[in-house]
């Protein structure tokens, strides 16, 4: 039975999605299907059943699938079972699988609390936003099971709670304690840049200019389909209808490059 579902705008069939995960040794079944999301959207969420303990890292499932899926396709969380419930029909039972909870994540990285009361703040509005009971310091906004949109409500609430307008950087660095050296400009000074690992548009965190750039097909990919956030942030901030001609305009200089 082919299922399709809509996720961010994006028509997507899971069982391409699964095909992805099973290519991984240690993944012995999987179903991809869409739950509903904090924000009143849908989310990717991959229900799967290990060959053997331990199971794969979220962050080892997400760069195998990049390899071959655009962002869109990565589930934003990866649950594993003893076993997929199945029907009377030995069929997998997706009405059967559990929600997927909100404990954090298997990132293969220690868990890092927060140190302060900034990034204590910071942290607890991560969490609500990505329905997780922690969310470490050190640790990506995008491999918690973040995208672009829950990034975007969180700076905003962030920018209103603080008064203070964060600097798109955070696109390339997203965790919290890049993102309180953002907003605290005494800790700016001395706090080193902490890479996370994967960016908004899929890649690893960009360092210098564009030299040495592949243009390959999932380069190509990987701009056409990059969020414009930057110039969205700026837009919906108060005054920011300026910003917004800016966004188009970027929006048609970035696709004559990229067509």
């Amino acid at each position: 039975m082919d299922f399709m579902v809509k996720v961010r705008g994006h028509r997507v069939e899971p069982e391409t999605i699964e095909r992805a995960l099973m290519a991984h040794p240690n993944v012995g079944e999987c179903v991809v299907v869409a739950r509903p999301s904090r924000d009143s959207g849908s989310r990717l969420v991959a229900y799967l059943a290990a060959q053997q303990k331990p199971p794969p890292t979220a962050p080892e499932l997400r760069a195998l699938l990049l390899q071959t899926l655009p962002g869109y396709m990565i589930p934003s969380r990866f649950v594993f079972l003893e076993e997929l419930p199945r029907n009377v029909k030995r069929e997998v039972d997706r009405q059967a699988l559990p929600p997927p909870g909100s404990a954090r994540p298997e990132l293969g990285t220690a868990y890092v609390a927060p140190r302060d009361e900034l990034e204590q703040q910071i942290t607890d509005l991560c969490a609500e936003v990505l329905d997780l009971d922690e969310v470490g310091v050190q640790e990506s906004f995008i491999e918690l099971g973040g995208d672009s949109l829950l990034a975007l409500n969180m700076l905003l609430q962030l920018e209103k709670q603080s008064g203070t307008s964060i600097s798109t950087e955070f696109f390339q660095h997203p965790t919290v304690a890049n993102l309180a050296r953002l907003l605290d400009p005494a800790r700016a000074a001395s706090a080193a840049v902490v890479e996370p690992g994967p960016t908004f548009d899929g890649g690893a965190p960009r360092r210098g200019g564009p030299t040495g750039v592949r243009r390959d097909r999932r380069a190509a990919e990987s701009c056409c389909q990059r969020p414009y956030l930057p110039w969205v942030v700026a837009a919906l901030r108060p005054g920011g209808a300026a910003a917004a001609s800016l966004a188009a305009g970027a929006r048609r200089s970035e696709e004559a490059v990229c067509g």
